[in-house]
């Protein structure tokens, strides 16, 4: 399983245990430019190696788990089903665009395009910490 998935699970799992959110966690496969149900455009997972766009909701220490779990609960509350969280250096060029170590944990979406990634933080409305760049790792 993907790391960042592997960790929304988790901390997914905890909010429901609490009464808070789904355990589910998917992302779409699309080619970009596409919207879902919540007039967001549509994310995907990048494999090992891939390029993509990832908006970065927040970013904090990696022992700050309550701000992951804030933040991926939102996500869900506003019906976005792609999206998790995970250590930055599984996304590889992201922390110095962001100013953030690699040990940094993140709740972040990810977009084929920088266009389908603005596109959804325009859409967001909500500050995000920014977008970036990256290399997928950590997806075997």
């Amino acid at each position: 399983m993907h790391p960042k998935l592997a960790l929304a699970a988790l901390l997914l799992s905890s909010l429901a245990a609490c009464g808070g959110g789904s355990t589910t966690s998917t992302q779409s496969s699309s080619s970009g430019g596409e919207t879902n149900s919540t007039g967001l455009p549509a994310s995907f997972e990048p494999a090992q190696g891939e390029h993509a766009f990832g908006v970065y909701l927040v970013v904090v220490p990696s022992t700050d788990t309550a701000a992951a779990e804030t933040q991926l609960a939102e996500l869900r509350a506003r019906g976005v089903t792609g999206g998790g969280s995970g250590q930055l250096s599984c996304d590889q060029g992201a922390s110095a665009v962001l100013g953030a170590s690699d040990d940094d944990l993140a709740v972040s979406v990810d977009f084929r395009t920088r266009e389908d990634a603005q596109r959804f933080v325009d859409a967001w409305g909500s500050p995000v910490r920014g977008i970036a760049e990256f290399v997928a790792f950590c997806r075997d």
